[in-house]
């Protein structure tokens, strides 16, 4: 697991949703506000009750899927110490919403 004890409090404090994978990808954890961003479109399903213990990359569109994984990989092969980062960039559009993180 990558989680340390120390970052779960951090993330269970979070306003807004958060997420934790192990080294496959698979979601260990979810904070509260992860069920209280829920649309009431995607409950039950985007619950954390249903999607503990599930793949991330099963989340991902197939044709992107690779891409995340190797980005995902690439950001766990970083050395802890020795000051680097990944950083992506990507958007998130629909018809009424702009959203780049």
């Amino acid at each position: 697991m990558l989680l340390t004890v120390e970052l779960e409090r951090a993330l269970s404090r979070e306003p807004l949703p958060a997420c934790g994978t192990d080294a496959r990808g698979e979601i260990v954890f979810l904070n509260a506000a992860w069920d209280e961003h829920a649309t009431p479109h995607d409950a039950p399903r985007a619950q954390r009750r249903w999607l503990l213990g599930t793949s991330w990359f099963s989340a991902i569109a197939a044709e992107a899927r690779p891409f995340y994984e190797r980005l995902f990989h690439a950001a766990l092969a970083l050395e802890p110490h020795a000051r680097a980062a990944l950083l992506h960039l990507s958007e998130c559009n629909t018809p009424t919403q702009v959203r780049r993180s």
